[in-house]
């Protein structure tokens, strides 16, 4: 008996996964890869709430990205990005930075912005440091500053970042006195590790 009752599993266990029964049958049955994500984002979250800042920015991205066909959840997202940011996670700071820039799950706000970009740049997070100049440049959330931008445009192309662009549009409108100041306090701000950036 035991062996029917298998070969019956078995066979209900094939017919499920084939297309022709999904498409055709009203009942919907996750696929493995589904009931996986869905495992996994349970971990995760229990992972997060018990302050594991990985888990926090995973959390964070799936909330941004979508968990499991459901809307995206940009107010969520902002919430663990938050929480793993406060624990120093240089990722979470620099996507947090952008939702605030961009006003996704939060009012715009640029000077919440500058501060996490600050936070991520300080720890080297050399897209932070581009946007972070940027925003001196532009006087986005913070004064406009020439001299900050271009050192924090030059931090970043220190950690590998492209920046020619930005250089061959800045230097026109700098004099050479500031353009020095600017790499001075670049110099200051890496032998400082991070700690005095002007």
């Amino acid at each position: 008996m035991k062996n029917i009752i298998g070969v019956v599993l078995i066979l209900f266990a094939s017919m499920v996964q084939s297309a022709d029964f999904q498409k055709n049958s009203a009942l919907t049955i996750p696929s493995f890869e589904e009931w996986k994500q869905e495992k996994h984002a349970e971990e995760l979250k229990r992972r997060a709430e018990q302050g594991d800042s990985n888990a926090q920015f995973n959390m964070g991205s799936l909330y941004l990205y979508k968990i499991k066909n459901k809307n995206k959840n940009n107010k969520q997202a902002v919430y663990w990005f938050r929480k793993a940011a406060e624990q120093g996670d240089k990722d979470a700071q620099e996507t947090l930075a952008r939702m605030y820039f961009y006003g996704l799950g939060a009012l715009q706000n640029y000077k919440q912005a500058a501060h996490w970009f600050r936070k991520a740049g300080e720890q080297g997070n050399n897209e932070a440091q581009k946007q972070l100049g940027s925003m001196y440049v532009n006087g986005q959330g913070v004064l406009q500053d020439y001299k900050k931008g271009y050192m924090w445009f030059n931090l970043a192309r220190y950690n590998g970042a492209e920046t020619k662009e930005v250089f061959e549009a800045m230097t026109p409108k700098m004099t050479s006195k500031s353009i020095n100041k600017a790499q001075s306090m670049s110099r200051v701000c890496l032998e400082s590790n991070y700690k005095n950036c002007g």
